[in-house]
């Protein structure tokens, strides 16, 4: 026996074809054509449910779409479907609507004169009277609309229908396209001026600084309900690093220097292995490790809207470091400052290499000479010292005096090195050759630097009243660069008492060095009256 249908008819007849075979042709009273498409939707819903039948599910979800095209296209041309909208009856769309319809009902009733018990029967009649009760809704859009979205900043929406909406929400939910989750609550008068409106609030997670540009969609969902679904825009600028790179890119000796050098865009700030650097943008640091070393470029920026929240980049460079064979060490036997021109230096191999192993020697970044290891792991080589003190660095001064009362006087004689650090410092480093190319061992480093050695310091005198002939006593000293030392005192003058004296002497100082001689003459003038 098939089940009755009559309540189904009625109520076709009364919502669907009553309203829309509107005889004045204004759609006066068409109040239910804005929720067309979510009664159109529940249809097919029940259909869905009440049949296992995919043909039948196919045709009803054609006419589904026929009815939201129309609809959609009706929207479009008069806007906001209202009671006094001029819509004409014979309009081809409201008759696609109509036609679509007529079909859904037919699907409907098709499905339950083929229940085949009682249990199906009663699910697609209980799915078919949802007809009765959906509501279309509109979800106005987020607040706010766009920006940067993390917990701590919740993303709200107003719903809103036709009708008043439950004051249970219990079974409405409000999800986003990425998996987030929110709640519903009814609100009414005074914090909303319709009554039942809902209000949702849900926190947008920015999980992945690649959703910058893109939206999200939120959408509220529960039985008897069809709602639009709304966007929110991501804006946030996330950092990304365009380059980080490393020089040299091969495997390095321990200790070796490395630069390594980056850039990057939409960064505030930045870091290597917790090291802040100066200008997160683009930059260089130099680093020596000893052990292979993973160095990793972090770049981070925040949104002003939410100062808290950090988006972050990351890249890694390793920094591998080679263990040599040997260990070599360089010394030049405590000349590390000579007054020579040349140097021995030397040191050892540890463990002891084979036979012909060769020790490279260089200075100032110059390989200058090499030296075979012997059989103890020893190796000497001299060494031509290439940045040494000039003649013309030296400086010496010899003041003139004026006496005019009778008694000993003295005036000092001082000598210069006015040589810089850069001048004479002499930077030597020693490696062990690889069999077939390359190093094979640390480098070992020594800094000797060069000064001057007086050999001799002496004051003569010619003129009227010449003072005495004598050594200065500063034979053997060192001057190195950038020291000035006193060589000693020139002295003359008149015993007291003197009678009237006037005359005139010359002295000169004179000093001879490992790297040249140089003299000044300083006029002595007595006037005693």
């Amino acid at each position: 026996m098939k089940p009755e249908l009559s309540p189904l008819r009625s109520f076709f007849r009364r919502r669907f074809f009553g309203l829309l075979a509107d005889e004045r042709g204004d759609f006066g009273g068409f109040i239910v054509l804005a929720g067309v498409v979510a009664l159109a939707g529940a249809v097919y819903l029940a259909i869905f449910q009440g049949t296992a039948d995919q043909g039948i599910k196919a045709l009803a979800k054609a006419q589904v779409i026929r009815v939201k095209t129309n609809y959609d296209a009706l929207v479009s041309e008069f806007g906001e479907i209202k009671p006094d909208t001029p819509i004409p009856a014979n309009d081809s769309r409201v008759l696609e609507i109509k036609d679509a319809i007529s079909k859904l009902k037919a699907f409907a009733e098709e499905v339950r004169d083929k229940a085949r018990n009682a249990v199906e029967a009663s699910i697609t009649q209980n799915a078919i009277d949802t007809l009765n009760q959906a509501t279309a809704c509109v979800v106005d859009p987020p607040t706010p609309g766009e920006g940067s979205a993390s917990q701590a900043k919740a993303i709200s929406v107003r719903v809103q229908a036709r009708v008043p909406l439950p004051k249970d929400t219990s079974g409405v939910s409000l999800t986003s396209d990425k998996g987030d989750t929110g709640s519903i609550d009814a609100c009414g008068p005074p914090s909303c001026s319709t009554p039942f409106t809902w209000i949702g609030k849900i926190n947008l997670i920015a999980k992945d600084p690649s959703l910058s540009g893109k939206t999200t969609q939120i959408q509220v969902s529960g039985p008897n309900i069809a709602c639009n679904a709304v966007a929110f825009r991501w804006l946030f600028t996330p950092p990304k690093i365009q380059s980080f790179t490393k020089t040299p890119t091969i495997p390095i000796q321990p200790g070796t220097t490395v630069t390594l050098t980056w850039e990057t865009q939409n960064a505030q700030g930045a870091d290597i292995n917790g090291t802040v650097v100066g200008n997160p943008a683009r930059g260089v640091m130099e680093v020596s490790p000893n052990e292979t070393t993973d160095y990793i470029l972090t770049a981070v920026s925040t949104n002003p809207a939410e100062p808290n929240v950090y988006y972050k980049d990351s890249a890694k460079l390793k920094v591998e470091v080679t263990k040599p064979s040997f260990a070599v060490t360089l010394s030049s036997g405590g000349n590390d400052v000579t007054t020579d021109f040349s140097v021995t230096v030397g040191g050892k191999v540890t463990p002891v290499p084979p036979d012909g192993t060769l020790v490279a020697i260089g200075v100032n970044g110059a390989l200058v000479t090499t030296a075979s290891v012997g059989g103890d792991g020893s190796y000497f080589a001299t060494v031509t010292l290439p940045k040494t003190t000039s003649i013309g660095r030296l400086a010496l001064t010899n003041p003139g005096v004026n006496v005019f009362a009778c008694g000993g006087f003295a005036s000092a004689v001082t000598l210069a090195n006015k040589a810089t650090a850069a001048d004479v410092a002499n930077v030597f480093t020693a490696t062990v050759f690889k069999d077939g190319g390359g190093v094979d061992s640390n480098v070992a480093t020594l800094q000797v630097t060069h000064a001057v050695k007086i050999t001799s310091a002496t004051v003569s005198w010619s003129g009227q009243c010449p003072g005495p002939d004598e050594d200065l006593g500063a034979g053997g000293k060192i001057v190195r660069g950038g020291d000035v030392l006193q060589l000693g005192n020139v002295t003359c003058g008149v015993p007291c008492p003197a009678p009237s004296t006037k005359c005139t002497a010359t002295a000169r100082s004179s000093v001879s060095t490992t790297v040249g001689s140089l003299f000044v003459d300083a006029l002595w003038n007595i006037a005693i009256p």
